[in-house]
């Protein structure tokens, strides 16, 4: 995947040529003083969980802290149960990995700028953004015609209109007959059969096509049926006939030809996934605070169409501190909400976090919502104090995963409706991010590459289809539908 230059120097398309020089040294600064920062908190962690009598008195402050700010063990990326003789080479580990990623963001703001600063490059690069953007445009036309062409054939009302005449002539020609029948003249009529009838209508080829007798089942002609409203996450089957030339096209020929397309369409599918928009692997992101860390993280998540928690608490709130202290201090459950954006607000004190309090409809403390503002979806109201049992920090965790999981798989079905499966493929892979042992979500990408490679004939995305089904069943052996799809493919 391309990488966005402008993002990457934190520049508008139109910015002067002479201010890149200026924007590109001012992130640079800011990487420099991020990571001589990165490396301080290093250097300051490392020296109070070294000592063990300081780790110890750090231990007994974290159980008894409402702070939900960094700890030193998430400084350095490592668990407070973590052996002593070990913490020394953990910090290198974190060092390293710290700076190697310092050096990688140089890498590309350098290339950035070497790209922008260059007038003929910056002109090439726009170009490239252009006719990219020219082409989604195109694409996304086409396929509201063709969905338009296929909604047209789907209401026409040709096949009712011809029924109804049919069923009329019959029964006009059933009637004739009786009432001839029964007349005192007795005079014989030839009576009107569905052969007759046929010998003197001309049906389009369609009726003919969908009559019991056809030999071939007919298919249908739409994929999905609009049953999102009914079920979050419905069932997807297979619902074109498939090419049975690509499937046994790997037989043919020898071993030694088999072999060399293999390699070619496999190359080539790689180079297909690799060209298609891909989310990015999870972050790190440290608790903000605030109204204006309400504003950052809200920023961040539209833009990276990432999840948010928004945690409403007071200084006075026992349960506040219970929460803090006995779920948000799980290390487990740490380590996940480390991976998202999170704010902790506090109304008493200001009054632009007390509006924020009201704009979320907020009742008591604690109270944490669970969303994805991108999506448009509302604000979902997630605790484990519940009437009854509390949940475990283990199920709060699982609780928050799943709904933004489902978030997820909600958004990668609306495209698959919309025939957008690029679109469709990246939603679902960004919920494995959070789920990577899902199998319905291998599944899923599995199908979409499938039915592509049957209406294209393009044996690569078949073998992408292939690779992903194979996936499904490395998650969940019996998973029946990615076995059944799977055995039409062995031959690839």
């Amino acid at each position: 995947m391309q990488k966005d230059y402008y993002h990457i120097l934190g520049i508008s398309q139109n910015t002067e040529q002479v201010q890149i020089k200026d924007k590109a040294q001012s992130v640079l600064s800011q990487a420099q003083k991020e990571y001589e920062t990165h490396q301080l908190e290093i250097k300051k962690a490392y020296a109070v969980i070294a000592n063990l009598a300081q780790r110890k008195a750090y231990d007994r402050q974290l159980k008894t802290s409402s702070s939900t700010k960094k700890t030193d063990y998430q400084i350095l990326r490592m668990a407070p149960d973590t052996d002593q003789r070990l913490i020394k080479a953990l910090t290198l580990d974190t060092a390293k990995t710290v700076k190697q990623e310092y050096e990688n963001r140089i890498a590309n703001i350098r290339e950035a700028y070497s790209v922008l600063n260059d007038i003929e490059k910056k002109a090439a690069y726009d170009n490239t953004l252009l006719e990219a953007e020219k082409r989604r445009e195109a694409l996304k036309r086409k396929r509201q015609e063709a969905a338009f062409q296929n909604q047209s054939r789907r209401f026409s009302l040709k096949p009712l209109i011809l029924a109804t005449v049919l069923i009329g002539l019959v029964y006009f020609g059933y009637t004739q007959h009786q009432e001839n029948a029964a007349s005192p003249e007795n005079q014989p009529v030839a009576s009107v059969s569905r052969d007759s009838l046929t010998a003197t209508q001309s049906f389009p080829p369609s009726t003919e096509r969908y009559s019991p007798d056809s030999a071939e089942e007919p298919f249908a002609d739409e994929l999905f049926v609009e049953a999102f409203e009914a079920d979050e996450n419905p069932p997807i089957h297979l619902a074109t006939r498939p090419s049975k030339d690509i499937y046994s096209s790997a037989d043919a020929g020898s071993e030694e030809k088999q072999a060399a397309s293999s390699r070619d369409y496999r190359e080539e599918a790689e180079n297909i996934q690799a060209a298609e928009r891909q989310p990015e692997s999870l972050t790190y992101y440290p608790w903000e605070e605030g109204a204006g860390g309400y504003d950052t993280i809200m920023d961040t998540a539209h833009s990276l169409e990432e999840p948010v928690i928004v945690y409403f608490h007071a200084d006075w709130c026992p349960w506040c501190r219970k929460l803090e202290g006995d779920y948000f201090s799980d290390y487990p459950l740490q380590h996940f909400m480390d991976n998202i954006l999170r704010v902790k607000i506090t109304p008493d004190n200001s009054r632009d976090e007390k509006n924020l309090f009201k704009q979320y409809k907020g009742t008591g403390y604690p109270t944490v919502f669970v969303y994805v503002p991108a999506f448009g979806s509302s604000p979902v109201e997630m605790q484990p104090f519940r009437k009854g049992k509390n949940w475990s920090p283990e199920q709060y965790r699982d609780k928050i995963r799943g709904h933004i999981v489902r978030e997820y798989s909600m958004q990668a079905y609306r495209y698959l409706n919309k025939r957008e499966y690029d679109q469709a493929r990246y939603y679902y892979r960004k919920a494995l991010l959070y789920e990577p042992e899902n199998a319905e979500f291998y599944y899923n990408i599995a199908f979409i590459y499938h039915k592509e490679g049957d209406e294209k004939r393009e044996l690569e995305r078949l073998w992408l289809a292939k690779q992903n089904y194979l996936a499904a069943l490395k998650s969940d052996p019996e998973h029946q539908n990615s076995r059944r799809n799977l055995e039409r493919l062995k031959n690839l």
